[in-house]
């Protein structure tokens, strides 16, 4: 009889170590990828992008594209994997935002530059055109207005 206890306490507990890691092994398979970081990673990508950071801050516009595309190949991976685990997704994700940010506001920071480099030209042209019309104005006229060149 004390065998039989035995080996029904076993196959009980053997029954619920089987049960708990089915249990584990669906919950892990069943992970689900940190949406709100990726979309607010995206939308920084995107803010980047609206400020026009491929052409005023390359560099950083460049990092940001490359973590970008590796953010997109690690969702993929995981897609396909059995268990799950978005916690590089995640990392990668919050390191997207700061870079897409870090984009956005040197690319501002450029155009702000570029701007006040523009209006400084502008009014140095102005500047340029009014002393050419001074000059023009107190210029001696040409001896005979009304002769034809050459003559």
């Amino acid at each position: 009889m004390m065998w039989t206890a035995r080996r029904t306490s076993f196959r009980l507990q053997w029954g619920a170590w089987v049960v708990a890691l089915s249990f584990g092994s669906m919950a892990l398979s069943c992970a689900k990828p940190p949406q709100q970081q990726i979309d607010a990673a995206y939308a920084s990508f995107e803010a980047a992008l609206a400020a026009q950071a491929e052409i005023y801050a390359p560099q950083a516009m460049k990092a940001a594209t490359e973590k970008k595309a590796q953010l997109e190949s690690e969702i993929v991976a995981q897609g396909e994997r059995l268990f799950k685990s978005y916690r590089d997704v995640a990392n990668t994700a919050s390191e997207l935002q700061v870079l897409a940010e870090r984009a956005q506001k040197e690319a501002l920071a450029a155009k702000e530059v570029a701007k006040r480099n523009a209006e400084a030209a502008i009014e140095a042209a102005a500047e340029a055109i009014a002393t050419a019309r001074d000059c023009l104005k107190s210029a001696p006229a040409p001896a005979s207005a009304t002769a034809p060149p050459g003559r």
